[in-house]
């Protein structure tokens, strides 16, 4: 790999910068040219960003996206430490001067540089290019999905709960309501009885006095009528909230059990991903907990930002079915896709061959002495939706969806746009891959291609 030849990133009197961490970070292009960095980041939105070795050894040269143009800064490194100019050099690594600039505007440095290093751009032909970097990309991929669910779960936990903390202040201000509304009618209903019977005494001889009191008697009448009504519509309310709230609270409960479960399993995975042993046995891809957290707050500031409610709610009631080293393969060629997929589906064919076989036998043991044991055979599925995620060999810095739809192998462009993964020039978007794979097992990529008519059913990779 050319980064491995760079094995100092110090200037004059300079030290290691976490040389093994830095290759590590989706921002860090090592060995890339100026044209082929302006390339990538031509067309991104400001604060779109990627840093790359400089001329001068030991130096960086960061690329950044600010009012629309793309602006080149060097990053000067020496005595361990690196910074914009040689005067000061504030930071002990790359990743803390990028971690600084993500919540603080480069204009400190620079008045016409007024953007933060918001987004960085992924190099994809590096992360593809070894299996141990693309076992880091599949670990990261992995932890954004989990930690993408836990927080959006957690997040919708949390707006249902203050939901049905809402309703039942409100039943308990109907209750009051009504409450008030019967003790009103029961005062009025005393008033109305008691003006009755004085009507009724009254000398037949005093008309005037007797249509003075009749009077009175309608107003109650009608001032009854009203608060009869409202506490009908009071109760009629009432019974509504208690229905929403009774409903609710089942969902509550299944909503903690989900938060619960993915906290457990994202707590697992954070254990293997700081290098202890998986379940299986086996040594898992170290990431470092600076990583760990950057990759969470890049989440959330994706999932605050860019994922709307509606699609939040959906994502959050689809299973996490796939592990993504089950879709993601490190091969960008269509005829490697092609075959990947095709061996999918004799597997699955064998498979369902096999339970066929099973089945026949069974209905042998049931339908005895009956002569057309093979009447009731299914026929041979499709296997629609058997698909594989790679990188692109044309479109840098971009995936491909490889499905297969009414035996043909159809392909279509996936990108990484500051807002999350989606088709190219698609309307949704996904913080992580993961989410992207989950929204389309269960919705159909017509939506993307109208020749595609299927969901996602099955990873090509066992």
């Amino acid at each position: 790999m050319t980064s491995s030849s760079r094995t100092s990133s110090s200037g004059e009197g300079g030290q290691l910068l976490e040389l093994e961490e830095l290759i590590s970070e989706a921002w860090y292009w090592p060995g890339a040219s100026k044209g082929e960095i302006s390339k990538a980041l031509d067309g991104k939105p400001d604060g779109t960003f990627v840093i790359r070795d400089a001329s001068s050894p030991g130096d960086y040269t960061l690329t950044v996206r600010a009012r629309g143009e793309t602006k080149l800064v060097k990053i000067v490194v020496g005595g361990g430490l690196c910074g914009f100019n040689t005067q000061v050099l504030d930071f002990r690594s790359l990743q803390e001067l990028v971690d600084c600039h993500r919540k603080n505007s480069l204009k400190t440095y620079n008045a016409n540089l007024d953007t933060m290093l918001l987004f960085p751009l992924r190099d994809s032909k590096r992360r593809q290019s070894g299996d141990e970097e693309f076992d880091r990309f599949l670990v990261i991929e992995r932890f954004r999905t989990m930690k993408c669910a836990f927080m959006r779960a957690s997040k919708l936990y949390d707006l249902h709960h203050g939901e049905q903390i809402r309703a039942e202040n409100l039943l308990k201000m109907e209750k009051a309501a009504l409450a008030d509304v019967r003790k009103k009618m029961a005062l009025l209903e005393e008033v109305v009885g008691t003006q009755k019977g004085v009507i009724e005494d009254l000398p037949q001889e005093n008309a005037k006095l007797q249509l003075a009191f009749k009077g009175n008697a309608e107003v109650l009448s009608s001032a009854l009528s009203t608060l009869r009504l409202e506490a009908t519509t009071i109760e009629g309310q009432k019974a509504r909230l208690e229905k929403f709230i009774v409903d609710h609270k089942k969902d509550l409960e299944r909503e903690s059990e989900n938060v619960q479960l993915l906290s457990a399993q994202l707590e697992r995975q954070m254990t293997e991903m700081r290098g202890e042993k998986s379940a299986a046995g086996r040594r898992q891809v170290t990431i470092s907990e600076a990583k760990m957290q950057e990759t969470s707050e890049q989440v959330e500031l994706m999932r605050q930002h860019f994922e709307p409610l509606t699609v939040a709610s959906i994502l959050n009631e689809l299973p996490l079915k796939w592990d993504p080293a089950r879709f993601l393969v490190n091969d960008s060629s269509k005829e490697a896709a092609g075959v990947l997929i095709e061996a999918a589906r004799a597997r699955l064919h064998a498979d369902w061959i096999a339970r066929e076989e099973g089945h026949r036998r069974k209905r042998r043991y049931v339908l005895i002495g009956c002569r057309d044991s093979h009447s009731s055979t299914s026929s041979t599925p499709s296997f629609d939706g058997i698909f594989l995620i790679r990188p692109s060999a044309s479109q840098e810095g971009r995936l491909v969806l490889s499905v297969l739809c009414s035996g043909r192998l159809s392909h279509c462009l996936v990108e990484e746009a500051p807002h999350g993964w989606g088709f190219e020039n698609g309307g949704l978007s996904f913080v992580s891959i993961g989410d992207f794979v989950r929204y389309y097992a269960v919705n159909s990529l017509e939506e993307h291609n109208k020749q595609i008519r299927t969901v996602l059913t099955e990873p090509a990779l066992p």
